[in-house]
C-alpha cells in the first residue's frame, strides 16, 4: 500500500472519517488496529513479527523501569541492532550460509523495522536514564511502535511526545485541524508526485551512464536535481506523515526546517531529518562525547565522525554510504574546530555577505557529498565530481526540460522552506483565508497531482528513504 496510491488515500480518507466519530478512550485500540490493517496489506507475517517484537520491547520496558540495570539495557540494544543487521543483510548472510553449509535460509526484512528500532531503543534508553517511563498498557505501546504514517520513513517521534497523547485520546478534529492536515497532506503529495518523481526520471540515464553528460555545467546542474528530488521527496512524505497525524488528532515530529539555508554542515544536520538527527544526537553522539571527553578540544569532532559513519552504515553496508557518512562527518567536524575561527571571520565581513556566502559554501558542499549515495558506484562518484571541473562547462548538451522541471522544482522548494519556518502563522492563515480560496487551492493541488500520476504511471518509484 504505496503512500502515493489510490489505495492509501482511501485508507486514509476511511481511517480519518472514523477516527472522527470515535469516543477518546477509544483511539489507541483503533489506531493499532488500523496499523495491523495497514500491516497486513504488505504482509501477515511482517505484522505478526512486529506485533511480537513491539511486544517483547514492552516486557523489557517494564522490567528497566523495576530495575534499572544496565546489563539488561545493553543486551536489550545489543539483541534489537543485532536482529536488525540480521534481517537487513539476510540476503549477504543467505548466501554466506549456502556456501559454506549448502543451508538455505530465507528471511524478509519487515516494512518499518529500522525505525520501529529505534523507537524501540529510545524508548528503553529513557526509561533506564529516568527520562521517561513505562506505556500505560501495551495497546499504547504497539499503536505507538507501529504507527503506519510514521513507520516507513518516520518522522521519528518519541514515546514521551507520543504515548501521552494515546493516553489522552488525542484531539477531535476541527476546521482548523482538518485545513491544516488536509492541506499538508496535498502539498507532500504535490511535491513527490508532480516534481521529486519527474525530476527522478530526467536525471537517472546519467547516473546510469556517467559518460552520456559532456558538459561539467550539465553535471553541475543534475546533481542540484538530485539534491532537489531527495528534498522534495523526503519532506513530501514527511508533510503527508504530519498532515495525516493532524487529521487523526496526534501531533508528530517535522523533520525539516529549511535545511537549504544551513550556514554549515552541522546546522544543515539539524535541519534535515531533524526527528533521526536529534535521535543521534540524544543516544549516540552525546554518549560518545562523554566516553571520548578525554580528547579535549578534539572530542566533539571524533563524536561527530564516528555518529556519521554509523549512520552511513544505518543507510547500507555499501562502500558509497560508508564514504557519505564518513565525510559528511569530517566536516561536521571542521564545523566544530573551525567554530570559534568562523565567529572571528564573521564579525570581519558584512552580515549579508558572510551569510549567503556561507550558505552558498554549505550548499555546493552537500551537492557533492550527496554524489555518493546516489552513484551507482564508489568509481562513478569520483568520475562526475571529476566531470563537474574536468569538462567544458556549455549549457546547451543539457535537456530543456530539465532545466524548466529543475527552475520550478527550486521554486516550490523555497515555498516549501519558507513555509517550515513559519508553519503555524502560514496554517492558520490558511485556515481563516475564506473557504472558495481554501477549495481552489486543494482543487489546483488534487488536479496536479492526479494529471501527474496518470503522465508517469508506469516510471513512478516509491519515496526514496522507504529503502531503509
Amino acid at each position: 500500500m504505496e503512500f502515493t496510491s489510490l489505495l492509501f488515500l482511501i485508507f486514509v480518507s476511511l481511517t480519518v472519517i472514523v477516527r472522527a466519530f470515535l469516543p477518546k478512550k477509544a483511539a489507541a485500540g483503533f489506531l493499532l488496529l488500523v496499523n495491523l490493517v495497514f500491516y497486513c496489506a504488505y504482509s501477515v507475517y511482517a505484522a505478526v513479527f512486529m506485533l511480537l517484537f513491539s511486544l517483547v520491547c514492552y516486557l523489557i520496558g517494564g522490567f528497566l523501569e523495576k530495575k534499572k540495570a544496565f546489563p539488561i539495557l545493553a543486551a536489550a540494544i545489543a539483541g534489537i541492532t543485532g536482529l536488525y543487521f540480521i534481517l537487513r543483510y539476510s540476503p549477504l548472510l543467505s548466501q554466506l550460509l549456502t556456501s559454506l553449509t549448502g543451508l538455505r535460509l530465507e528471511l524478509v526484512f519487515p516494512l518499518g523495522f529500522s525505525y520501529c528500532m529505534f523507537k524501540c531503543i529510545g524508548y528503553l534508553a529513557d526509561i533506564y536514564l529516568e527520562q521517561g517511563k513505562q506505556a500505560k498498557n501495551f495497546v499504547h505501546f504497539a499503536a505507538y511502535t507501529l504507527y503506519f504514517a510514521e513507520i516507513s520513513m518516520g518522522p521519528l517521534t518519541r514515546a514521551g511526545e507520543f504515548l501521552p497523547q494515546l493516553e489522552n485520546g488525542g484531539e477531535k478534529l476541527t476546521k482548523e485541524r482538518f485545513s491544516y492536515g488536509f492541506s499538508m497532506l496535498l502539498f507532500g503529495l504535490f511535491k513527490k508526485l508532480v516534481f521529486a518523481d519527474r525530476l527522478a526520471i530526467l536525471i537517472a540515464p546519467y547516473y546510469q551512464n556517467v559518460s552520456s553528460m559532456d558538459s561539467g555545467f550539465g553535471w553541475f546542474l543534475i546533481l542540484i536535481g538530485y539534491c532537489m528530488q531527495l528534498y522534495l521527496d523526503f519532506s513530501g512524505y514527511t508533510d503527508m506523515a504530519v498532515g495525516i497525524s493532524k487529521m487523526l488528532g496526534f501531533e508528530t515530529r517535522h523533520n525539516f526546517n529549511a535545511p537549504m539555508i544551513s550556514q554549515t554542515m552541522s546546522e544543515y544536520w539539524r535541519r534535515w531529518h531533524i526527528s533521526l538527527s536529534s535521535w543521534l544526537s540524544d543516544y549516540v553522539f552525546t554518549p560518545l562525547q562523554f566516553k571520548l571527553r578525554g580528547l579535549g578540544k578534539y572530542t566533539s569532532a571524533v563524536a561527530a565522525v564516528l555518529t556519521l559513519t554509523l549512520s552511513g552504515l544505518w543507510h547500507d553496508l555499501s562502500g558509497n554510504y560508508l564514504i557519505w557518512g564518513i565525510i559528511t562527518g569530517l566536516f561536521v567536524a571542521i564545523d566544530s574546530l573551525l567554530a570559534k575561527k568562523r565567529k572571528k571571520l564573521s564579525k570581519k565581513m558584512p552580515k549579508q555577505l558572510f551569510k549567503w556566502g556561507s550558505i552558498a559554501i554549505t550548499f555546493v558542499i552537500n551537492l557533492f557529498v550527496l554524489v555518493f549515495p546516489r552513484a551507482y558506484t564508489v568509481g562513478d562518484a569520483f568520475s562526475i565530481i571529476a566531470s563537474v571541473f574536468a569538462k567544458p562547462w556549455s549549457l546547451s548538451v543539457v535537456n530543456t526540460e530539465l532545466l524548466v522541471v529543475l527552475l520550478l522544482s527550486i521554486i516550490v522548494s523555497i515555498l516549501s522552506q519558507k513555509i517550515e519556518l513559519s508553519r503555524d502563522r502560514y496554517a492558520a492563515k490558511f485556515a481563516a483565508a475564506p473557504a472558495v480560496l481554501r477549495c481552489l487551492c486543494y482543487y489546483v493541488l488534487i488536479f496536479a497531482v492526479i494529471l501527474f500520476a496518470a503522465a508517469n504511471s508506469d516510471l513512478i518509484g516509491g519515496f526514496i528513504y522507504a529503502q531503509f
